[in-house]
């Protein structure tokens, strides 16, 4: 069921409402956190529709959020210095995302062993799970060293990256020493506990109209690969660094979402750092926002559309308390009147002359966050530009959002003709409590112009610090170092500086009651700040991670 295409799978953030719920007859049952469940329904030839399934279980699809630094950050400093000399010994340092090349020697301790604890492979159906889940295969630290004696070390230890994406982000925050490449990690004494994730059900990606080609997981997959990460971090005695380097544009943007608020509470536990990539969207094109009086009937929204686009899902997020309807007109100029507000069935507008069909969707009041929302998926859109009337049924002053796909999910040749580059931080980190990391260049200390930026919808400052970003170095695969830029290796960099608060605070003695919100706050408070901006700010945040500066307010 959790494997097969026939099968849907639901987030409920109810477990004991879901065996209460027959009309779903859920025949299997997962647990992720302690209110998240996962359950997996029998499709029966039917297709998903917002109209039978409700938006809030239907499962987000999320895509990759694509030595001069460690010096500029000040980790270089913390490292040599005798009386910290802070390394991330005694911490787990776990990643959600496209596994890892396990064999790399920056992989390795001094004596050849492993410093990998364990790796879920979600991809992999041989062998056996992890204890407590239903899927994947696990392979241990032994199991590992074992293959590392090994000639063949891939016919005892199948697990690989074969996108690098892990990889990367791993060697930038626990990477260890490689001198002829002049490479070095945040923190390379950390131990790392690694998840891969298995890709998108075909189901989900037909329902959200995502291209072959486009690399997404599903929101449930990473629910669960976080709850592996904690589950061994407890089962090794040792403090825990999340780092999430996915992203979507799906959902209001106001971490509200169930990946959102698992993450969201693993940050308020001692011993866990939550650590999120803001995003990739500032500059794609992808948001629209309006706020004004309402002086006309509608407000025209223009988005172009790509040569060869099969199709994307784009969601309209309404502040209350006004409710909105739509219109649609076509590049060949076929308007699909004005569609009346309803909660429950999926419209379909149907432009022949274009060979396009748009399922419309209404969500009169979203369970998670109370707002309106209107889904609409195109199929096989034609190119040129649409137009979208949004209508406002009351007197209120009008204010809407619309999200396309992230850059990964749609052409950069589909954007809105009037974008805007704020409120474009990717769930989930728009979720409250962990730290969500932006991407600077630091050659010249300018804001990465691709970074998403803040706030959120809800007006909470996201994110809160930014971090090298652009031309990072680190390891590709089968042991090549290069350049790459992203905010996600933003966030592996903070991820190692965590992992060193954690080993002053915890391993060390020094503060055992360090979390997410007290890391958070020293680093917010020992960001570097240029005098030329007001903060906090839409892209910088509160300023320049800067780890040296917390450890001096610190000690």
């Amino acid at each position: 069921m959790i494997l097969s295409n026939e099968y849907a799978d639901f987030i409920f953030n109810n477990v004991d409402a879901i065996l209460d719920q027959e009309e779903y007859n859920l025949q299997c049952v997962e647990l992720a956190g302690y209110r998240y469940g996962i359950g997996h329904y029998r499709l029966e030839n039917q297709r998903l529709d917002y109209g039978r399934f409700p938006y809030n279980i239907m499962p987000k699809v999320y895509g990759l959020m694509d030595q001069t630094s460690l010096e500029e950050t000040g980790v270089i400093k913390i490292q040599r210095q005798p009386y910290l000399s802070l390394r991330g010994q005694g911490v787990m340092i776990g990643f959600v995302d496209t596994g890892i090349q396990y064999e790399n020697p920056i992989f390795q301790n001094e004596d050849g062993t492993t410093k990998i604890f364990s790796i879920w492979d979600q991809t992999l159906q041989t062998g056996s799970p992890p204890n407590g889940f239903l899927y994947g295969r696990e392979y241990t630290s032994e199991e590992i060293n074992e293959a590392l004696q090994s000639d063949v070390p891939r016919e005892l230890v199948e697990t690989t990256d074969e996108l690098g994406h892990g990889t990367f982000l791993a060697g930038i925050s626990a990477g260890k020493e490689n001198i002829s490449e002049d490479f070095i990690g945040v923190a390379p004494d950390a131990q790392l506990v690694v998840v891969k994730l298995k890709p998108m059900k075909e189901n989900l990606r037909d329902f959200y109209k995502i291209s072959k080609d486009a690399v997404g997981f599903q929101e449930n997959d990473i629910m669960m690969g976080v709850k592996y990460l904690t589950t061994k971090a407890r089962e090794a005695g040792k403090p825990l660094v999340i780092c999430i380097g996915v992203g979507t544009n799906q959902g209001g943007h106001n971490g509200e979402g169930n990946l959102s608020q698992l993450l969201n509470d693993l940050s308020t536990y001692v011993g866990n750092c939550v650590v999120i990539a803001g995003g990739n969207e500032g500059n794609a094109g992808k948001h629209f926002f309006m706020e004004e009086e309402n002086k006309e009937e509608y407000e025209t929204v223009e988005i172009n559309v790509g040569d060869n686009e099969s199709g994307f899902l784009m969601e309209l997020w309404g502040n209350n308390p006004n409710t909105y309807s739509i219109a649609i007109e076509s590049p060949s100029g076929k308007l699909y009147p004005r569609i009346p507000v309803q909660t429950t069935s999926t419209v379909e507008a149907n432009f022949v002359l274009d060979g396009t069909k748009v399922f419309v969707n209404y969500g009169f009041v979203e369970a998670q966050t109370g707002n309106q929302f209107i889904a609409l998926r195109f199929q096989t859109p034609a190119r040129g530009i649409w137009r979208l009337r949004v209508y406002s049924t009351d007197t209120f002053e009008r204010s809407f959002h619309i999200w396309l796909p992230i850059t990964n999910f749609v052409s950069e040749d589909t954007f809105f003709i009037r974008s805007e580059p704020n409120v474009t931080i990717t769930e989930p980190g728009n979720a409250r409590g962990p730290i969500t990391v932006g991407a600077y260049n630091h050659y010249n200390n300018s804001v990465w112009l691709h970074s998403s930026r803040g706030f959120t919808r809800a007006g909470v400052v996201k994110p809160e610090i930014v971090a090298p970003g652009v031309q990072v170095y680190g390891p590709l695969l089968n042991e090549q170092f290069s350049y790459q830029s992203g905010s996600s290796y933003s966030a592996a960099f903070v991820a190692g500086m965590c992992a060193m608060m954690l080993e002053w605070g915890i391993v060390k003695g020094n503060d055992v009651s360090l979390d997410t919100i007290l890391i958070k706050n020293s680093l917010i408070r020992s960001a570097t700040r240029q005098s030329n901006i007001n903060y906090p700010n839409e892209s910088f945040g509160y300023g320049i991670v800067n780890i040296f500066q917390s450890f001096q307010q610190l000690v």
